[in-house]
């Protein structure tokens, strides 16, 4: 399963997702045979993302199957489609198809749709996967002890309550992962809003050492880690395209890019591991 919320803002969207893959014990023999090592490894250890910009004005989101989102992604790519109307007709067609089994949601720079077995509905907010993550990150909203924000310069109230906003579901998301309390929601928070008229994923530094790990060469690094585990640091960049990152310990850098050999996940936005950032592209 997973986690995905997407809330407007007063001239934008947001979308926060997981990227952690939640594989049935029966399922892990299948994988093994059907990538090849260093797909399964990368696959298992860094996830997948849940969220694509389709186009710059337009992001899928996935709940569910994989292979149902693959589907899905296919269809639209060699379809060439981009009217949202069709896009989420077909999404809606889908989870049909699968007896609810895979939700969507589907933004644009003005709108957010979500579909579900209920149909598809036109709301400020959404939220799809797992219920009790839902749950505890509503707890851990009502719970939340704000900050004071610190500006350089006056800023209106409007922008404090907008960043207090921001500011408010961060702190929920990132704690829904990070306390291991729902074991199918995990891996790092992906940002991606629109802004400057497109949407892009949003750069972060993300650092969760608990004691210090020691990586050798080919070493797979782990991103949930616990009381008896190393952690890591992870700094992604900003980019209208891919989602990818750099990582300090073994002087590789990640990418998130379509193209694993599998033709049910051959769609999907899944790990590659580089040596530079010219690869990203």
């Amino acid at each position: 399963m997973s986690f995905i919320y997407a809330h407007k803002l007063k001239n934008s969207i947001r979308i926060l997702s997981d990227t952690k893959p939640t594989i049935a014990a029966n399922d892990i023999l299948r994988l093994q045979k059907r990538f090849t090592k260093e797909e399964y490894d990368n696959f298992i250890k860094y996830g997948f993302i849940k969220t694509i910009i389709y186009r710059p004005n337009i992001t899928i989101s996935s709940a569910g199957d994989v292979e149902h989102f693959n589907e899905f992604l296919e269809f639209l790519y060699n379809n060439n489609i981009d009217d949202v109307k069709s896009i989420t007709s077909e999404a809606f067609n889908l989870n049909c198809k699968y007896n609810g089994d895979t939700d969507f949601i589907i933004t644009t720079e003005n709108d957010i749709y979500e579909v579900t077995e209920k149909g598809v509905k036109n709301v400020s907010y959404s939220w799809i996967g797992d219920e009790d993550a839902f749950t505890e990150f509503n707890k851990f909203q009502e719970n939340y002890i704000p900050n004071e924000i610190y500006y350089t310069e006056e800023v209106s109230e409007d922008i404090r309550k907008l960043d207090m906003e921001i500011s408010l579901i961060d702190y929920a998301f990132e704690s829904l992962i990070s306390n291991k309390k729902i074991n199918t929601v995990g891996g790092f928070v992906v940002r991606c809003i629109y802004e400057d008229k497109k949407y892009k994923f949003l750069g972060a530094y993300i650092s969760t050492f608990v004691k210090q790990q020691v990586v050798k060469h080919g070493d797979l690094i782990k991103f949930d880690s616990s009381k008896d585990d190393g952690g890591f640091t992870f700094m992604s960049f900003e980019s209208g395209d891919y989602y990818y990152g750099y990582f300090s310990q073994i002087d590789k850098y990640i990418v998130y890019k379509i193209g694993y050999t599998d033709d049910n996940y051959r769609y999907i936005s899944m790990p590659y591991i580089v040596d530079s950032e010219k690869q990203c592209n």
